[in-house]
Parts: C-alpha cells; structure tokens; sequence
C-alpha cells in the first residue's frame, strides 16, 4: 500500500520529486557529505597577485582574493539558528526570546543553559511540523517497508545540516527513527528525529570540510551556506541549495547575483538591517524598558526602515548611514521628536533639518540605547571606529555635578581631575556633538559644538552640529577601516584584531588617513581589509560595495586549513546523547586545536545537561537548564 508522507499537515509529493535528483547521485557523495564532482570548484583563469602572494589563478576578474583569511568552528549566532529555524520549520518560538544569555558579538555561550535552551526550542518548533500522526503517515512499499521516509530525512537533513546528508547519516536516522517508533507514534518518532538534528553540531556549528580532494576548496553547499548566512542570517534556500547542486556558484558573478537575489528577500532585507544595528549596539533589548511600548516599537521599526533605505537608495554609503536628514517617521514619531504633524501608522520618509541630522546616529534607538554624551562618543569610537576604550577604573568615583546640561555634569566631575581627564577629553569631545538630543532622542537646543580628538581623525577639527559629527566620522580612515572589518568580520564570523585595522591602508585623499601606515604584509586580514578600502572605500565607503567585493572573492569559497574528511553519525534515541555522541566524533578532526577545544566545550555542555536532567525538571528562566551556572570562560564557543 502506498500513502503519502505528510508533515504539518502538507503534502510533500512536490518535494520527493525535488529530491530525486540529489538522491540518484548518492554515490557521488564524499565522506564529508559532500559531492566529488566538483561542484564548488573554482574558475582557474587569470591568476591574481595580491599584496605580494600569487592566488594560483583561484578567481578569475575578482579584485580581492589571495591568502585566505582563517575561518574558526563557530557556533552560529543566536539570530542566524533563528533565522534558520524559521527557514526549517516556519515562523514559531525563537531562540533569542527563551534564552537568558546574550551573544557577546562572537564570543558565543556554549554552555548547558544554551543547549537547554536550544532543545526547548527545538521541541516546540516540531511540533507545528509534524502535529499529530494524523498528519504524518509513512508510505509502505510491497514489503511493508517505509520507502517515504529517507526521502524524509534528506530532506530535512539538508535544511538543518545545509548539505546533503550522507548515506550513513541517513541510515543512522532511519534506525533511530524506527527504535523511537517501536515505542511511540510515527508523529512522535518524527519530531524526536527533528530535535535531533537541531542538537547536531551539524546545525549549532558552522562545519566546513572542503572538497575530497582539496579541503581548502570549500563545496557548493559550505559556499552556499557562507552566503546565504552573510546575506539573510539563516540556512540557504531552495534556488541557492538548486544553484549549489547545479554547480552554479563558481564564477564571481554568479555570487554577487545571489548575493543580491537574498537580499530582495524580506529575510534579507531584515539582515542587512540587522547587521548595522548589530554594528551600533542597537537593537530591543537596549533601548530602556521606561520608553512606551508603542514607541520603542515604533523607533526600531524607524530604524530598520532606515538603514534598508541607505541601501536601496544610496548603496549603502556609509555618509548617508551617518548623515541623511531623510528619516521615516509616522504620526507616533512626527509628535515625540516635535517634528511636522504626520498621519498614521504608516512610515513615511520625511527630510528633517539637516544640520541637525547624523542619520542613524540621531535617531531615538541609537540615543535611548547611548543616554549620555559619554556614552554616545564611546560608542562611536568603539562601535565606529573599532577602537577599544578602557572600562571606567572601579575606584573611580562615577557621580556627576548638578549643573544644567550633560555637558556641563561631566566637565564638572572631569576637567579638574586628571584621572578622568585622558580618556573622557577623547570620549566626550566626540559625544558633545549629539548632546543636542535628550535620552529619548528629542531636541534638546544645547550646545554641540565640540572639537573631535586628533588620533582618531587626523587632525583635531571643531564640528558645530550632528551633521559635521557624522560626516567627519564618514571621512575618516578609522570609520572606513572598521566599516570593512564588520563586513569582512560577518563573513568570516570571527574577530579582527584592532591593531590590524588601525593600519590599512586608504586610497590617496581621503580624509584622517592612518598617522603611520603600514605596508602590505604577510597577515591575509591586513590584506583582505586593504583590498575592501582600496575598492570600496574610494569617495565614500560603500557596504553593498564591501559585500559585493567579499562575495566574488577567493574568502567565500576557501578555507585557510583542511580538516580531516569524515561523517559524523549516531543513532542515540535521546537527541541529547545522539548529540553527544556525534559530536565526539569531531575530536582531533581539525587542524587548530581552538576548533577542537570548541567541539570539546560542547561536549561538556551535553554531559552537563543529562546531569542535570537526571535530577528532575527544574523550573528556570533558561530553557530546561536547571539554573546552569557553569558557562562562564570555558562556556564561551567560536572565536577566542
């Protein structure tokens, strides 16, 4: 008897037809999952010379390739396993509002209230995909055996892992499903088959194995990944994962037409948004909870709409990022920055006075998230510049004057205490400038005129509003070089160090170039961020420019070292031990022993879990992880 395999409801007849093609080539599969054909390979005409270092004729016409910058074992952040989630299984509970930890840019918690977390997450996604057993029927062939399911597997394999299963990989969920379905319902078997996946280290991890015969050549499907993640925040999509199985992601130009289908997605104009609000240190959670909800709203949404407008509308020119006066406002927002009368909830673009207009850097989100003018220019030379700004001393009393305006509370406390007076004369001289707004981002008719510190732009110039604030920020090297990192950072999900950044080199004219430049070098980051200034940073600082230039060169399709080629696989019933013992087959799989450590953390992270479910539910606010406190350093996966 014949029945269709349904799950939440759907049919899937359309997508065992879509598999059957990536199912009859099974025996192209490497033991890394991966095919042998060489469908991520790379064009090998034209080679390129870069900083000194020959690619080997790597990418043909591509500005930016040579010594691959390294790629660590990340975990995915918290918004990518969102965005990805959502990609799997529909819109549903999120990671982001069960977890209690936070991403520290890429420092990453791995510990159990993590996994916790992730495995509450889980569980409640799959159960919206496959409801009931109703829903999910196993198709029986003559021998009664189950021939829908492995269809199944690859399937959502292929979602949650981002490459095809291997044969192994599949039988080993077949067994496990068929030993959960012994005891349960098919339904039931299903979705612990799901949650299984979503503890892999397939899923958590970003695990690239390379080609069979060349690891640094990353396959389609890991080039596929790398930017669908760069450019949407989540797992690819069908036409990326049918163009990854088509081996149409060689050429430069077929990267940057996917690069810019994604970002014509609503998820991929939620990321690039996402990004530069990332960047800022913006987003809900640091905007004060005494803000009215409707507004606090009503400001991200400002925000958002703002940013995906500099780049739809100026290529996302990192001057307009810093200085339009063309804001999106509604009636909400028209009444609380005291602007003209608007009407509705609708966002309409509006031109504000534009000398008192720094973009993003005046609007509510970024104010509320930044109250004090301390607090604003440590962001701007932190979050702008990619300089760090030591944390305030302890011992240091932090109270302020009584005077009228911040300004002069801080200059009361500071100026005749040379303790303070180092790092606030830097920090402050650049926060004065939006001291023109109060902490919810209205006008407040003080005083921004202020003179910007000479080892951050190059020369000390006095600004006498918002708007000169943001263009000399625009203009200098420091903000270029560090609009280049973020990107180059996103690419490779790993930080750059800042000694390395305040030494790029810029195109001739441009304003606040480097004091001491250093030449080319041997460090591939150096390099590759020289390569985006030289052809992104000319004039203005693009970002489409930036992304444009990361996805048609050799860093999306290599990787700096070559793991070893294997599959992992278990057919634990218990997704969290399944988890554990998949995992412990990464041990000793990669060349840098940060890689192994993280797949060692995670490990711990398992372990740790099982013990605390061996003690009995525990009601806390981490998602099932009884109260974890044992995250702290050795908790922490991803980048050192």
């Amino acid at each position: 008897m014949w029945r269709v395999l349904k799950y939440g409801g759907v049919p899937t007849l359309l997508t065992l037809a879509a598999l059957g093609a990536a199912c009859g080539e099974e025996s192209q599969l490497t033991p890394g999952g991966q095919t042998s054909s060489g469908a991520g390979g790379a064009g090998t005409a034209g080679a390129f010379s870069f900083g000194g270092t020959a690619s080997g004729g790597f990418v043909a016409n591509s500005p930016c390739a040579g010594v691959v910058p390294p790629a660590p074992l990340t975990r995915l952040s918290i918004a990518d396993i969102d965005g990805t989630l959502d990609a799997s299984f529909g819109p549903g509970t999120t990671l982001a509002s069960v977890v209690a930890i936070d991403d520290q840019g890429f420092q990453r918690d791995l510990s159990s209230a993590f996994v916790g977390a992730l495995r509450t997450v889980a569980t409640e996604r799959v159960k919206a995909v496959v409801a009931d057993t109703d829903s999910f029927e196993i198709c029986e062939g003559a021998q009664g055996e189950p021939t829908c399911l492995e269809p199944w597997l690859r399937d959502q394999g292929q979602r949650l892992y981002r490459r095809p299963l291997t044969a192994e990989q599949v039988a080993a969920y077949v067994a496990q499903f068929r030993s959960a379905n012994d005891q349960r319902t098919p339904a039931e078997a299903a979705r612990n088959v799901l949650v299984s996946m979503t503890l892999s280290a397939y899923f958590v991890f970003r695990i690239e194995l390379g080609e069979r015969l060349d690891g640094q050549q990353l396959t389609a499907y890991e080039i596929a990944a790398r930017l669908s993640h760069f450019a949407t925040r989540q797992a690819p999509d069908a036409e990326l994962l049918s163009a990854a199985a088509a081996g149409a992601l060689k050429a430069p130009a077929d990267l940057v037409a996917q690069l810019h289908r994604l970002w014509e997605t609503p998820q991929g104009h939620r990321a690039r948004t996402l990004r530069v609000l990332e960047w800022l240190g913006v987003s809900e959670k640091t905007l004060p909870e005494t803000l009215d909800p409707d507004l606090r709203t009503a400001m991200l949404a400002q925000s958002s709409a703002f940013v995906d407008d500099v780049f739809e509308s100026n290529s996302g020119s990192l001057t307009s990022l810093l200085t339009s006066p063309r804001q999106p406002l509604n009636a909400r927002l028209a009444l609380h920055y005291g602007a003209a009368a608007l009407s509705g909830d609708e966002l309409q673009f509006v031109n504000l006075d534009p000398t008192n207009s720094a973009g993003v850097l005046s609007e509510g989100p970024f104010l509320s998230s930044y109250p004090r003018p301390t607090l604003r220019g440590r962001a701007i030379i932190e979050r702008l510049m990619c300089r760090r700004v030591p944390d305030h001393p302890a011992q240091v009393d932090a109270s302020l004057g009584d005077e009228a305006t911040p300004r002069q509370r801080i200059e009361q406390r500071t100026l005749g205490n040379p303790a303070c007076l180092g790092c606030h004369a830097m920090i402050d001289a650049t926060g004065f400038a939006l001291d023109g707004f109060d902490d919810e981002g209205r006008a407040t008719g003080f005083n921004t005129t202020t003179t910007l510190p000479i080892d951050l732009f190059g020369d000390a110039a006095a600004v006498m509003s918002p708007r000169e604030l943001g263009t000399l920020i625009a203009n200098s090297s420091s903000a270029r070089a560090c609009a280049a990192q973020r990107y180059l950072e996103a690419l490779l999900d790993r930080p750059i160090a800042e000694t390395i950044t305040a030494k790029v080199v810029l195109p001739p004219g441009n304003a606040g170039a480097p004091l001491n430049p250093a030449p080319y070098n041997n460090d591939p980051d150096h390099q590759w961020l020289d390569c985006l200034l030289q052809n992104a940073g000319a004039g203005d600082f693009s970002m489409t420019s930036a992304a444009e230039l990361l996805v048609s060169g050799s860093a999306i399709q290599r990787r700096a070292g070559t793991p070893h080629q294997f599959a992992a696989f278990d057919t634990s019933l218990d997704p969290v031990e399944h988890a554990y013992q998949e995992a412990a087959q990464f041990r000793d799989a990669f060349q840098d022993s940060s890689d192994n450590q993280t797949i060692l953390r995670y490990m711990d992270a398992l372990r740790m879990l099982q013990r605390l479910d061996a003690l009995g539910p525990v009601t806390s606010s981490d998602g099932g992880a009884g109260g974890d406190t044992f995250g702290g350093a050795s908790g922490i996966g991803g980048a050192p």
